[in-house]
């Protein structure tokens, strides 16, 4: 589904990402482990198209989406969705106006927006919710509110930056279960961010360590161990 091939990044002239390759299977669930300041989220940035790399290509359906310097495919071109680790919810709209924001870019009538937002609110345990707003949420909710808009769109790569790290254990538990069952229920490849081992060997179906050191080691659940660089 995703390829980087010999992909580095360099911002005002250090060294984020150095030259590596990495493959992400359709419908894997590829967990992204490491501290911060480790690359963990340029990465993310790069397969969005926030920004692009220095040297190499990213492909996505064996597409090539971008080359140093340049995205070749707009980013919202790109069939992918993006959770951010603040959520970036839109305070002064509803849940509906948040969810149904990309829907209504692309022209989709009211009536069928209200029917498609209902679908996922249904889905996400929170039934009846769209005329709240996000202020009227706890942060859960918030949480599944913004997974929701992500998935309003029917992406084939959803990427996810360190969603849950501000909710408490019991919430954070609950929902890596969730996002587990969402993946399953609607076949996106998942890319996910995460400082916590624990979270990543519960989402992943393979963990990529990414360390401040010369290399970062890229670890499946079956212990095969390979190495790119960082």
């Amino acid at each position: 589904m995703i390829e980087f091939q010999h992909v580095s990044l360099t911002y005002e002239d250090k060294p984020v990402l150095k030259p590596f390759d990495l493959t992400i299977g359709r419908k894997e669930r590829l967990v992204i482990l490491g501290a911060s300041g480790s690359g963990k989220t340029s990465l993310l940035r790069l397969i969005a198209g926030l920004i692009v790399p220095t040297t190499g290509e990213i492909k996505i359906d064996r597409k090539t989406i971008s080359r140093p310097g340049t995205a070749v495919v707009a980013p919202n071109k790109r069939e992918v969705g993006m959770v951010f680790q603040d959520l970036a919810l839109w305070p002064h709209m509803t849940v509906e106006e948040n969810i149904s924001f990309g829907l209504k870019l692309k022209h989709i009538d009211k009536k069928k927006r209200h029917t498609r937002v209902d679908e996922l609110l249904s889905l996400m345990g929170l039934p009846g919710y769209g005329e709240r707003h996000i202020n009227q949420l706890s942060g859960g909710e918030q949480q599944r509110v913004a997974l929701a808009r992500a998935l309003i769109l029917s992406p084939k790569v959803l990427l996810m930056d360190e969603p849950l790290s501000s909710l408490d254990t019991a919430l954070n538990l609950r929902l890596r279960k969730e996002i587990v069952r969402l993946q399953e229920t609607f076949g996106f490849t998942l890319v996910y961010v995460t400082h916590n081992e624990e979270e990543a060997k519960e989402i992943g179906t393979r963990i990529l360590l990414m360390e401040t050191l010369d290399y970062a080691i890229l670890k499946d659940t079956s212990n095969k161990k390979r190495t790119i660089h960082e």
